[in-house]
């Protein structure tokens, strides 16, 4: 337990706060939440590292810098309602769930579906619907949404996703072209939206939104 723990803290430490990360609300949430717990078996001894993990086929454990920068880059707060793309096992769904007001988490790979059920229930996260459809839809009977967050890369903003966000709102991902990736925040206007690259990185894509390249 205690090394647990301790790996914990040196992934929040020497990952998400040297990195520029200082949001209290996030950082609380990762120190709390046991990351192994949203990881395959077979990961569970990497999970506090600075890797990607798979979960399923298409389906990834963003990188930790990389998930917290981005959540950092929009105020999640109280009253936030907040959809999880790609929900995988459920890590994220778990982090904005402690801090905004309502998680709609978007799953259908049938090991994540399981798995992130099971770690609703566990950690008592009563204030998040699980979808069970694929990701690139999102969930417009539940819209608008303050934040929507995809849990790998995408070629680009998908129109019918950014239609779900509240003017105001904003959508956070990795956005890939060719072998370049940035971290990127689009924000949603009455009359626009407005794309803010946050820094570089690199995630897996999403199979379900990089059909839609063409």
């Amino acid at each position: 337990m205690k090394n647990v723990i301790a790996a914990r803290e040196a992934m929040v430490k020497g990952q998400v706060i040297i990195n520029g990360v200082y949001n209290v609300p996030i950082i609380e949430a990762m120190m709390e939440l046991p990351r192994e717990d949203f990881t395959p078996t077979a990961y569970k001894p990497v999970a506090y590292s600075s890797l990607e993990i798979p979960l399923s086929e298409g389906r990834f454990l963003v990188e930790p810098m990389i998930a917290a920068r981005l959540l950092d880059s929009v105020d999640i707060n109280e009253k936030s309602v907040i959809l999880d793309l790609a929900a995988g096992f459920g890590y994220t769904t778990a982090i904005c769930a402690s801090i905004g007001r309502h998680v709609v988490s978007v799953e259908n790979a049938p090991e994540c579906v399981q798995a992130l059920k099971n770690n609703i229930k566990k950690f008592d996260l009563k204030n998040v619907t699980v979808v069970e459809d694929s990701p690139e839809k999102g969930a417009p009977d539940l819209a608008p949404y303050d934040i929507i967050f995809i849990n790998g890369s995408v070629a680009k903003a998908a129109p019918e996703i950014i239609d779900q966000l509240r003017v105001g709102g904003s959508l956070i991902a990795v956005v890939t072209q060719g072998v370049t990736g940035r971290a990127t925040r689009f924000t949603k206007t009455a009359t626009a939206l407005n794309m803010s690259v946050l820094f570089e990185c690199m995630a897996s894509a999403i199979p379900e939104f990089a059909l839609r390249r063409a």
